[in-house]
């Protein structure tokens, strides 16, 4: 069964970098270095993943908010580390990734999410 397409959403996903990084959404690269904000759009309701590689030795990620009017968004507490140098969801909307001692640089990561509309929302 695959997911339906609420292809008006979209959310905020802000990048901050000690280095370079790339991750993959949907089949799209983007890649950035230090902080830089992506406006990530046609999100499937349900269970959506970001995935990378981080060339840095810390990288996190934070959903700052919907894109769009139309209802929807990452529900809070969904945002989960998959793969990778985890170190802390520092919000509920959030994951950071270090990659230090026995894990330095270059890292895959991985997180997941989950786009709908009960609240609260990112």
């Amino acid at each position: 069964m695959s997911a339906a397409v609420l292809n008006c959403i979209g959310i905020t996903l802000t990048v901050s970098a000690d280095g370079p990084f790339t991750f993959t959404f949907q089949g799209a690269t983007y890649s950035g270095s230090g902080n830089s904000t992506f406006t990530l759009v046609n999100l499937a309701q349900g269970l959506n993943e970001i995935s990378g590689r981080m060339n840095t030795a810390n990288v996190g990620f934070g959903i700052a908010g919907r894109s769009s009017s139309v209802p929807g968004a990452v529900e809070q507490l969904t945002v989960q580390s998959v793969q990778g140098p985890f170190l802390f969801t520092p919000t509920r909307c959030a994951v950071y990734y270090g990659a230090t001692g026995s894990s330095p640089p270059p890292q895959d990561f991985r997180f997941q999410f989950t786009v709908g509309t009960t609240p609260p929302l990112c």
